[in-house]
């Protein structure tokens, strides 16, 4: 359960602004930044509410999560690529990522798997 249903519900207009830029459309897939996993499941959420009500056309799309390393495993089925880290590198420093029991983590493992996508792991090199 989300305990922050204004950032739930603001975090759907993700969607919506990718449909409109995309002429009312879906996107094939969404690769999204994952720390809780709220923000991937809600810009799901948005593009399901809106082809319910016949806004956009388009399939629901692969959705990929991105997070940093070290905070992964496989669950449910999911592929979960880790990329080695050099010996003594620190897993990240990005501590809006660090989300020890992350609370739409089992959503978002089971999004990424219901829509064929995909988990990976980055390190804070690879993060903008």
């Amino acid at each position: 359960m989300n305990m922050r249903p204004y950032y739930g519900e603001g975090s759907k207009t993700v969607a919506y602004e990718i449909a409109e830029q995309l002429g009312w459309r879906t996107p094939d897939r969404c690769v999204v930044p994952v720390a809780s996993g709220s923000l991937f499941t809600k810009i799901a959420k948005g593009f399901a509410e809106w082809q319910e009500l016949g806004l956009i056309d388009g399939d629901a799309p692969t959705m990929k999560r991105r997070t940093g390393a070290g905070l992964l495993t496989g669950r449910a089925g999911v592929r979960v690529r880790h990329r080695r880290l050099p010996a003594g590198q620190a897993r990240h420093h990005r501590k809006s990522l660090a989300i020890g029991n992350p609370a739409d983590g089992p959503y978002a493992v089971e999004l990424a798997r219901t829509t064929g996508g995909a988990v990976d792991s980055v390190t804070d090199d690879e993060i903008p």
